[in-house]
């Protein structure tokens, strides 16, 4: 459900230093960089891309598992967790151009009819509300209970996802205010494809990689 994986991760570098050094060799010093987290067990492993006009050159630091040694490369499979609410929140907006749904859309208008949360305020919560963390549903599911925490998601389908819904406190108040929400997040994209009579990995290739190649 929030889970997307990508064949390829060009490593995140934000805490590379910004200095001369850096400025005149990046390469080395990216270099040096990734090796320290491995060697310091910040990071399992590291892919680096580097591009260069048409001269791509890869670069694998660590291992890919605990119990293999082998390099990771470019056909290493990452988990990319919260980029994953990128393509979501550019689903909805490719939906929202195709006329399929709107912004201010409550997403009662898009739930089964059966759908009796207990807290009716649910109801009333927006796309855009989920889509930029203020429809005020808590960071996690209610009723998440992971038994991998390497993959804390595995097993937590569609109907888990709605009685999470249901089950969203009365004093909840909801719609009010700002509130990082990985749940929020899932909602979204459960209802976007929902509403496409189609799954979120389906919708999310047709609709934003595959145009975006």
């Amino acid at each position: 459900m929030i889970r997307f994986i990508l064949p390829a991760l060009i490593a995140s570098v934000t805490g590379l230093p910004v200095n001369n050094a850096f400025a005149h060799n990046p390469t080395d010093t990216l270099h040096d960089w990734a090796q320290a987290r491995v060697e310091a067990n910040d990071a399992g492993a590291i892919v680096v891309a580097r591009i260069d006009g048409d001269t791509v050159s890869i670069r694998g630091y660590g291992r890919r598992q605990v119990s293999d040694d082998t390099t990771p490369d470019a056909h290493t499979r990452f988990q990319i967790g919260s980029i994953t609410k990128v393509f979501t929140n550019l689903l909805l907006a490719e939906r929202v151009a195709a006329d399929a749904v709107r912004y201010d859309q409550p997403i009662g208008n898009l739930l089964p009819d059966a759908f009796a949360p207990a807290n009716p305020a649910v109801m009333n919560i927006t796309l855009m509300q989920l889509a930029t963390h203020g429809s005020g549903l808590p960071r996690l599911p209610p009723n998440l209970a992971p038994i991998n925490h390497a993959d804390p998601y595995a097993g937590f389908d569609d109907a888990a996802l709605l009685a999470g819904m249901k089950a969203t406190r009365a004093s909840q108040p909801l719609g009010r205010h700002y509130g990082y929400s990985n749940f929020g997040t899932g909602v979204l994209g459960h209802l976007l494809s929902r509403q496409a009579d189609t799954d979120y990995y389906a919708l999310v290739d047709t609709q934003v990689v595959a145009p975006l190649k």
